[in-house]
């Protein structure tokens, strides 16, 4: 039961993601947005590691870690994604990203010797058809140009640049690094917010 009510809750809350990142742009410049996100989600999780009384010292060998998870999972691979939202609609953003699963699988085979194993490769492939069926009438509002392919493409990169951090956390898990995803989304904040200005 519980791992059922952990599955609905990723569901409802990765499902809900895209709306809500459509919903962020139009105002502010994107960069803005994933730290507004970022520096919100920061002080919750903090503050729930300060209220459990989980320790927050590690090494450096850790915090470089974190680093690497950080800005690949919080930084760079969302600055893409919220470039690319601003022009692609929010399902659209949704089948890109059910590539990671694609990316992950060759990923940890290139880098972790991880063999592809078939029932997974299958669920894989059920999992983006569902979702394309899902959003498929969304598809024939999609203006097909220049700009919109680049967008595609940044959402690509984004996507793999996401898939490249999750095998540093599969990496970090297994040789015993553990920390918390709140210095993650520090140093993730860390990179963006000097980023912003390079921007401008």
């Amino acid at each position: 039961m519980k791992n059922i009510l952990l599955y609905i809750s990723v569901i409802l809350i990765w499902g809900s993601t895209w709306l809500a990142v459509k919903m962020q742009l139009g105002v502010v410049d994107p960069m803005i947005t994933i730290i507004y996100r970022f520096l919100f989600g920061s002080i919750v999780i903090f503050a729930f590691c300060f209220a459990t009384r989980r320790p927050m010292k590690y090494s450096r060998k850790v915090h470089l870690g974190l680093f690497f998870q950080g800005v690949c999972t919080f930084a760079v691979n969302y600055w893409f994604f919220y470039q690319a939202q601003q022009i692609l609609t929010s399902g659209l953003a949704a089948v890109i990203f059910s590539l990671l699963v694609f990316m992950n699988l060759v990923n940890a085979l290139i880098f972790l010797n991880m063999k592809i194993q078939p029932i997974v490769l299958l669920g894989a492939f059920i999992g983006l058809a569902g979702i394309v069926m899902l959003f498929q009438p969304e598809f024939g509002r999609i203006e097909m140009s220049g700009n919109t392919l680049l967008m595609i493409g940044f959402g690509l990169l984004g996507t793999y640049i996401f898939s490249i951090g999750n095998i540093g956390v599969r990496t970090d898990s297994e040789t015993g690094i553990a920390g918390d995803p709140d210095d993650g989304i520090q140093y993730a904040l860390r990179c963006v917010i000097p980023s912003r200005d390079c921007v401008d």
